[in-house]
């Protein structure tokens, strides 16, 4: 059974696509949260919020985290993908 190429690039390439629109939602969506706890914070005091600081901090970190890798992930692929190019 012989292995083309060019569709396990296409696939690739597609995967790469969605990966890169997956990272701009997210993104998006994570600046739109980090702009509603700067304003939630402003106005909440107490244990409570800091409880909810602590842990919110852990996540965005976390988030942050997942966002850098995912990015290197699709840097990443894309330089192998492109590499598949014949010369």
């Amino acid at each position: 059974m012989a292995v083309n190429v060019d569709h396990l690039k296409e696939g690739l390439r597609e995967y790469n696509l969605s990966l890169n629109n997956h990272l701009e939602q997210l993104q998006s969506d994570f600046d739109s949260l980090m702009g509603h706890y700067a304003h939630f914070k402003q106005e909440y005091e107490g244990q409570a919020a800091e409880e909810f600081k602590t842990v919110w901090e852990q996540t965005a970190i976390w988030f942050d985290d997942y966002i850098k890798s995912a990015k290197n992930l699709a840097i990443t692929l894309e330089e192998r993908v492109d590499s598949l190019d014949p010369m």
